[in-house]
């Protein structure tokens, strides 16, 4: 692998990994795929949008039950 070809120099020369684009790019694709494959994960991303959906309602039933009560910018 070349990326990990360079981020071993690197870190014989500086005592750190070089983080470029090309390393950053494989990151990115080796934890999708990792996520896509774990059920686990999946169930996560559902429960977290499914929160964040049932957040937002709430959010606009209240913001519209203000607008009716005229108290929406009193704090």
């Amino acid at each position: 692998m070349k990326a990990t070809h360079a981020v071993s120099e690197a870190a014989g020369q500086e005592g750190a990994p070089a983080l470029d684009e090309e390393f950053l790019l494989l990151v990115d694709r080796v934890m999708l795929a990792r996520k896509q494959c774990d059920p686990y994960q999946l169930e996560q991303v559902h429960r977290a949008a499914a929160e964040e959906t049932r957040i937002a309602n709430l959010t606009a039933q209240h913001e519209s039950n203000a607008k009716h009560r005229g108290d929406l910018g009193r704090v």
